[in-house]
């Protein structure tokens, strides 16, 4: 007896005009930080954009102003030049590239703009699941979905990972990126295929737990292979 052929999944409508742009919601993410004045640092903050200078410093011979402030009481310590300054300690184990993707703040003058860089890939991977639940073709119902997709995040923890200046977003949000990519490849359109790999590619450079949680969804990908061709 001849086993029937899988049928392909369809592939998911492109997103149209205005819609290009819902990702922008996930501005709404920021609450957290605009509320209370500020974005979220923490100890760890400071080691991962000590890191980042110290690279700096040896490519181009001078420390972020940021870290030329003196650490010491001049009056016991000689005075040191703020070349000399720059960052007393760095400690390993932490990502380079997640301290350069901070870094990128300090040289644009605000610690804002990591945090609005990650509002906005929030927002994009909420419209990447949301176009698998409504076709975005369906324009009135899409948008619907968006906005009450977006306003349940708000009221989650999202938003306060959000204004962390940590890597811990990059692995949360790199969890539903590859759920999608196993589930939902062959119903994705190219672009949208390169956005969840970028996202999980980051966070495995942001973050080692990553790189387990990616070995675990392997396994997964490898069992459901399995199960597909003892079923066709």
């Amino acid at each position: 007896m001849q086993s029937a052929e899988k049928p392909e999944a369809p592939v998911i409508s492109p997103l149209q005009g205005r819609q290009r742009l819902y990702f922008l919601f996930g501005l709404i993410l920021l609450w957290p930080a605009i509320f209370l004045g500020d974005v979220f640092a923490f100890n760890d903050t400071i080691s991962y954009l000590r890191g980042a200078d110290t690279l700096a410093y040896k490519l181009f011979g001078q420390h972020h102003p940021f870290f030329t402030i003196p650490l010491v009481d001049e009056a016991v310590t000689p005075a040191t030049s703020p070349a000399e300054a720059g960052p007393s300690m760095v400690l390993y184990g932490r990502s380079i590239y997640f301290g350069i993707f901070l870094y990128v703040g300090l040289l644009a003058g605000s610690l804002w703009v990591p945090i609005l860089a990650q509002a906005m890939a929030a927002g994009a991977l909420i419209v990447a699941m949301v176009r698998h639940f409504v076709e975005p073709v369906d324009r009135s119902a899409f948008l619907r979905a968006c906005l009450v997709t977006f306003a349940v995040a708000a009221c989650t923890p999202l938003a306060f990972f959000v204004c962390y200046l940590m890597p811990d977003l990059a692995v949360g949000l790199a969890l539903p990126a590859m759920a999608l990519m196993l589930v939902g490849w062959d119903r994705e359109r190219l672009a949208w295929r390169y956005f969840l790999f970028g996202v999980c590619l980051f966070a495995a450079f942001a973050h080692s737990t990553a790189v387990a949680v990616f070995l675990i969804f392997g396994a997964g990908a490898l069992l459901i292979a399995a199960k597909r061709r003892s079923v066709f």
